[in-house]
């Protein structure tokens, strides 16, 4: 990222030390209203689907996401 060093190493303890600050779904957050918490796509339903191509990847990246 763009952050220098120092400044990444301190965001990451800080959110590692608040890591229980943060709810992870939406069971975690029992009074919190679901038409709050989800979204929706305003797509007209009269649109066609438009599937884009695939772009090849660079042969790192390629292995790393067969590792993964």
């Amino acid at each position: 990222t763009g952050l220098p060093d120092l400044v990444r190493k301190q965001l990451e303890a800080c959110l590692k030390q608040n890591a229980e600050l943060f709810a992870w779904s939406v069971a975690e957050m029992p009074r919190i209203d679901p038409e709050v918490a989800c979204h929706q796509l305003t797509i007209d339903p009269r649109d066609s689907v438009v599937v884009q191509r695939r772009r090849k990847q660079s042969p790192e990246k390629a292995e790393a996401a067969e590792k993964a």
